[in-house]
């Protein structure tokens, strides 16, 4: 099993009491992955590169075009009482890395 790295980062997280915001993103992950794969797709971590929360919109940054089950699972996630109850999510494909 590969362990992919994601990061999970918010708005102003030091600061104004906000240190809240990254402990939901990781619920919402754990939300989010949990629910991907009761519809068997296994892959959201490999695709998720990044999550962030600035000021309850959630950034998803994603390695590919993410499948139905991938954005459906952090949209609901996002949506649900452990993250902000919110439809705001700005969706971004990383650019493809070219070998040179």
């Amino acid at each position: 099993m590969h362990t992919y790295e994601i990061r999970i980062t918010a708005n102003r997280q030091e600061e104004d009491g906000e240190a809240f915001r990254i402990d939901r993103l990781h619920e919402v992950l754990g939300y989010a992955v949990a629910y991907a794969e009761l519809k068997s797709d296994i892959s959201l971590t490999k695709n998720l590169l990044h999550l962030h929360d600035h000021k309850g919109t959630l950034s998803v940054l994603w390695r590919n075009t993410p499948t139905k089950v991938q954005a459906d699972a952090i949209s609901k996630a996002w949506a649900s009482e452990i993250g902000d109850r919110s439809d705001s999510i700005d969706t971004y494909i990383h650019p493809q890395e070219i070998d040179m």
